[in-house]
C-alpha cells in the first residue's frame, strides 16, 4: 500500500514551489547516494570510516531512516522481526534515538552497499509516489507520536542523505584523489565540527596523516559550522554564495578560529 487517505489528508492547495523543490532534491540526492554506494561495493571499506562504523554501517543506517520515515508516510505498520522497530520509532523520546539506531542496525542485517542502494532508492520511490498528491502542509505522526508536517519528515530524509552523501564523497576510496590536495604539507590538523539541522554533529578533522570522519568526542576545534543541509551542500559545490548564506542565517560559523575554514575548504574540494 502507497497511500491512504487516514495517513495524509490532503487539502486543497496547490503545492507550494518550495515543496516541489523538496521532492525533487530528495529524489536526485537519493540516487546520488545510490550511485555512491554501488561505487563503493565493499561493505567493509573505510572500515570505521565514522566513528565504529564501516560504510556498510553509515548506508545501512540511511536504509533505517529511509523505511521508518516511509512507515510514518505511509501509515504501513511492519510485521514479523521489523515490527519491534516500528513500536521503538512511534515510542522512543528524542534521547533515545541512539537506542532505536541499535536496534535498526541488529535487526537490518544487510550491509552490502550495492544491495542498500536499491533498498534506499525504493524506499524514497515509495514516500515520493505516497505523496504525490500532498501538499507539504499535512500533519502526520512521527518519532515517538510527535506530530509533525509531512514537509518535515520530507527534509530529514533529505538531511540525512546530504550529509551521508557527504561523508561518502570524502571516504571512498576510488575517489579520494579529488578531495586530496597535498595533505601531508599540512601544517597542523584542521577540526571543524558540522551540526547539519535535524542531523547529529560530526567532527571532521583533516591533517598531515589524511582526513578522519567521526562523532564529536571533546576533540578541540577550529570552527562549528550549523546549517541547513541543502544549503551547506551547495555552497560546498559552488553553487550558491557563501556570504549570501551567513547572511541570510542558513549557515552559521562559530568557534575559536573560523579563518581556518578556507585550508579545509581547500583540502575538501568538491565538483
Amino acid at each position: 500500500m502507497l497511500w491512504r487517505p487516514s495517513a495524509i489528508e490532503t487539502g486543497a492547495s496547490m503545492s507550494s514551489p518550495q515543496w516541489l523543490a523538496l521532492r525533487g532534491a530528495l529524489g536526485e540526492t537519493a540516487g546520488r547516494f545510490a550511485r555512491l554506494l554501488v561505487a563503493v561495493g565493499d561493505p567493509d571499506a573505510d572500515a570505521r570510516a565514522v566513528g565504529t562504523w564501516s560504510v556498510g554501517d553509515v548506508a545501512a543506517h540511511v536504509h533505517e531512516v529511509s523505511i521508518i520515515d516511509s512507515w510514518f508516510v505511509t501509515g504501513e505498520e511492519p510485521a514479523g522481526d521489523l515490527r519491534e522497530l516500528y513500536d521503538m520509532a512511534t515510542t522512543a523520546s528524542v534521547d533515545r534515538v541512539r537506542d532505536l539506531n541499535a536496534l535498526a542496525l541488529r535487526l537490518l542485517p544487510e550491509r552490502s552497499p550495492r544491495a542498500l542502494a536499491s533498498l534506499v532508492e525504493a524506499n524514497v520511490g515509495v514516500v515520493l509516489e505516497a505523496t504525490a498528491a500532498a501538499d507539504g502542509d499535512e500533519q502526520i505522526a512521527w518519532l515517538g507520536g510527535t506530530k509533525v508536517p509531512l514537509r518535515a519528515v520530507l527534509g530529514h530524509m533529505l538531511s540525512r542523505l546530504i550529509l551521508e552523501t557527504f561523508l561518502l564523497e570524502l571516504l571512498r576510496s576510488p575517489d579520494a584523489a579529488r578531495f586530496g590536495g597535498d595533505r601531508s604539507s599540512a601544517p597542523k590538523p584542521v577540526a571543524c565540527e558540522l551540526r547539519p539541522w535535524g542531523a547529529e554533529p560530526v567532527l571532521v578533522v583533516a591533517g598531515d596523516d589524511g582526513l578522519a570522519v567521526r562523532p564529536p568526542d571533546g576533540h578541540p576545534v577550529d570552527a562549528r559550522i550549523s546549517a541547513d543541509p541543502a544549503t551547506l551542500w551547495l555552497v560546498m559545490c559552488h553553487r550558491t554564495s557563501a556570504l549570501r548564506a551567513v547572511l541570510t542565517r542558513s549557515v552559521v560559523v562559530s568557534g575559536p578560529r573560523p579563518w581556518r575554514l578556507r585550508r579545509l575548504a581547500r583540502l575538501l574540494r568538491t565538483p
